[in-house]
């Protein structure tokens, strides 16, 4: 299971949903709902990180994630 981050573009309330990604991927329209006020119109929220590659192959953390939401592996 993985946390999504989503936003409603009808109340603008920002909430989280967890769910496999084939279930995600694969499930119909209004199967994913703002609990807030049940509107189907949500869209994810991305978060962007930087990472630079060094020379042994590793990816390692450029700068610190600016949003507090990426997780490094």
């Amino acid at each position: 299971m993985l946390t999504y981050s989503y936003k409603c573009q009808k109340c603008h309330q920002e909430f989280e949903i967890r769910a496999a990604l084939t279930e995600k991927e694969e499930s119909s329209p209004d199967k994913f709902k703002c609990p807030h006020c049940g509107s189907i119109k949500i869209t994810q929220i991305i978060a962007a990180c930087n990472f630079i590659k060094s020379s042994r192959g590793e990816a390692s953390q450029a700068n610190s994630c600016p949003t507090g939401t990426c997780s490094f592996v």
